[in-house]
């Protein structure tokens, strides 16, 4: 029987955690769990740069607004970063991230535009991912970027550049396609032969770009 009661004392690797400085508790987190600087910058939404000082501690103090999604990032909470609790000492046992329960706005297609509102379908999902809304993907038309039938993808209101994957929608109808401006013309550019791309020329109001695609969720394969 394995007890989840109290125990003895911690032991040395456990006081050594406790006595970590902030800025070494989050570069030890992030080895631990085999994340780059970069990944940790683009899912809190900072600098590269950023990070190294918050690890280096050349900042005085962590903006207290990216507390909460860097806890979600390393798998931890906030009072452990900032050093009030220990991890477990046996690095095996890893908190489960905090989640939050997504609302599906509708289905955007990887093939032919499609026009299908969500029924109020939600899915949970780390709640540090930084999104605007999420659809779920119909079609086969961006398997060559890994995205693929039943795929759910979180989409951000954010600057579109191109090649960037996307969500646009056409007459009401959603696509996710890889999106190319030319000086008169938007180019919807799928990821599989199979398809051709879709060319918007002239005007294009009856077109808006929803929002780049930022996170993906989907089955291992």
């Amino acid at each position: 029987m394995h007890a989840c009661g109290t125990g003895g004392a911690a032991g040395p690797q456990s006081e050594r955690m406790i006595f970590m400085t902030i800025g070494k508790r989050i570069k030890t987190r992030r080895q631990e769990l085999g994340l780059s600087v970069n990944e940790v910058a683009s899912r809190i939404g900072v600098s590269p740069a950023s990070v190294y000082r918050y690890e280096n501690e050349s900042v005085s103090n962590l903006p207290a607004p990216l507390l909460k999604p860097l806890a979600g990032v390393l798998q931890t909470t906030v009072s452990w970063i900032i050093g009030e609790v220990d991890l477990p000492a046996d690095r095996n046992i890893r908190p489960v991230p905090q989640m939050k329960e997504w609302e599906i706005l509708g289905d955007t297609a990887c093939g032919d535009p499609i026009a299908r509102e969500g029924d109020g379908e939600t899915i949970q999902a780390p709640a540090w991912i930084q999104a605007d809304c999420v659809f779920r993907c119909v079609g086969d038309s961006m398997i060559g970027a890994r995205i693929y039938d039943k795929d759910v993808v979180f989409v951000k209101k954010d600057d579109v550049n191109n090649g960037d994957i996307a969500v646009v929608r056409i007459d009401g109808e959603y696509s996710l396609k890889r999106v190319y401006r030319g000086p008169d013309y938007l180019e919807l550019r799928p990821e599989n032969p199979s398809y051709s791309p879709i060319i918007i020329r002239g005007e294009q109001a009856n077109c808006e770009i929803v929002g780049k695609a930022v996170y993906l969720l989907g089955r291992v394969r």
